[in-house]
């Protein structure tokens, strides 16, 4: 099945930088939301607790570094997968 290409602005690539760097986790996509003042990363599997980092230290840091709320989901292949199940996982900052 053929993916949809994906086009980045700028600032989502900065960021995306920006939160590889800081975290060493794998980012797949970066939504930045203006209305609610925040940055949805969405997270290679397995790569949750690297981004998150010890305590929210990774999160905290982007958080201050962005001056904006930040959100980590963690890929999943269909929206279903994302949305239920006990692998889920999505953190709020």
């Amino acid at each position: 099945m053929l993916q949809p290409k994906i086009k980045l602005t700028s600032e989502e690539m900065k960021y995306m930088a920006l939160f590889e760097s800081i975290t060493g986790a794998t980012t797949q996509d970066c939504i930045i939301d203006e209305k609610l003042e925040r940055i949805i990363f969405v997270a290679k599997p397995g790569d949750m607790g690297l981004a998150i980092g010890k305590g929210g230290k990774n999160i905290n840091m982007l958080r201050r570094m962005t001056s904006r709320q930040i959100e980590v989901v963690e890929y999943a292949e269909t929206p279903s997968a994302r949305m239920v199940g006990p692998s889920t996982r999505r953190v709020y900052w």
